[in-house]
């Protein structure tokens, strides 16, 4: 029997319904028609077998969904029979077919869609109808004139500009988040003068994306924060405290205060050994220049040492002739110490010889004051 269709209603929430990502929205789309026969007489009242296909175009070519089969049976796209009355009929389609593809991803990436009904074992009815969508739904399919939040067919959401690089949600401008409790708060955004991004508080600590660097500081109002009250990593893996630039896997500009700071000094750790002479050292240590001075950042802290320049030209130590590290310096000063103990045993054993002969002499000369005396004896005779 040649069966026609005259389609009263379709695609209730189509475009809005099957491409939504939340879970509480159906994968469904509500289909409505009415079936005639050759003679264009309503199909007797009854339950039918349907099949049901979409396509890209009006005829030919093969399906890119389907088929679904309402036949009574169970199973992915399968389902009970579709009641008709007078003709009338309404079938719900998806979520998926019997190849198990998904209904909604048809019209993530196609704007043109045909549905083909087949009633029972008869050929599929022609022509076949284009799938439209309800009249809300036709503001999804146009970003054209949007202002604020911008909502694309696809499900992506744009605020402030359309969603252009693919991602789920895009945001064009600043965003400010109240996190509940006592004045917590969240800002994103661009400080005046500065590039890359901030997320912080006003009037508290906030973090900061620039020039490939991540910062952490903390300061009051929308200024520039000072680096002195916060910390640089740099793409290197370099840490800054007090600086944006740190040259050394950590950098601090300013004083640091600890218990104890324990470098390696293991000797399995180490290489090239060659002795050191302790005496050479204590003289260079001797002749080193020692003056008092005080960083130009902090000119109310006086030191007293050696300049790395100076101090590099002596030893020949280090990384560079701009620092001094403190396993160079202790190691020069234990080296200094143990040629000045030298020095302090060489005299020492000089003092003992000189005691020694002191004594000897003192005794020999007790011994010439206790003898009479020899020319008197010799004058008696």
């Amino acid at each position: 029997m040649k069966t026609t269709a005259r389609f009263l209603g379709a695609l209730l929430t189509v475009l809005t319904c099957v491409t939504a990502p939340a879970q509480s929205v159906p994968q469904l789309i509500n289909y409505q028609g009415q079936l005639l026969d050759a003679n264009g007489a309503p199909l007797p009242t009854g339950d039918y077998d349907v099949e049901i296909n979409l396509f890209l175009v009006e005829s030919g070519g093969a399906p890119i969904w389907g088929p679904q089969k309402f036949n009574g049976q169970s199973g992915p796209g399968l389902g009970a029979k579709v009641p008709v009355v007078d003709g009338h009929f309404n079938v719900i389609l998806g979520p998926k077919d019997t190849g198990e593809r998904d209904l909604g991803d048809v019209f993530k990436s196609n704007s043109s869609v045909f549905i083909e009904l087949k009633v029972g074992s008869g050929t599929p009815i022609a022509p076949r109808q284009q799938m439209l969508a309800a009249p809300y739904a036709l503001q999804a399919l146009t970003a054209a004139g949007l202002k604020g939040d911008q909502i694309l067919v696809d499900g992506r959401l744009g605020i402030g500009a359309l969603p252009i690089n693919g991602y789920p949600l895009e945001v064009t401008g600043a965003g400010f988040f109240n996190t509940g409790g006592s004045g917590g708060s969240l800002l994103i955004h661009t400080p005046s003068a500065e590039t890359g991004m901030t997320m912080g508080r006003l009037n508290r600590a906030d973090i900061r994306f620039d020039d490939s660097t991540l910062k952490f500081l903390a300061g009051t109002g929308r200024s520039p924060r000072d680096i002195s009250a916060g910390m640089a990593i740099a793409t290197s893996g370099n840490v800054g405290i007090g600086t944006l630039t740190p040259a050394s896997k950590l950098h601090v500009i300013g004083t640091v205060t600890a218990t104890a700071f324990n470098p390696p000094s293991d000797q399995n750790l180490k290489e090239n050994f060659a002795p050191v002479n302790s005496r050479e050292v204590l003289n260079r240590v001797a002749a080193l220049p020692i003056s008092r001075w005080n960083f130009k950042e902090d000119a109310a802290t006086p030191h007293v040492g050696p300049m790395a320049q100076d101090f590099h030209a002596a030893f020949g130590v280090g990384t560079d002739d701009k620092h001094i590290a403190t396993v160079d310096a202790d190691g020069v000063a234990l080296a200094a110490i143990q040629g000045l103990n030298q020095i302090v045993k060489e005299k020492d054993a000089e003092l003992q010889e000189l005691k020694r002969t002191v004594a000897e002499l003192k005794a020999q000369m007790n011994q010439l004051s206790g003898q009479p005396n020899a020319g008197a004896h010799s004058g008696q005779k």
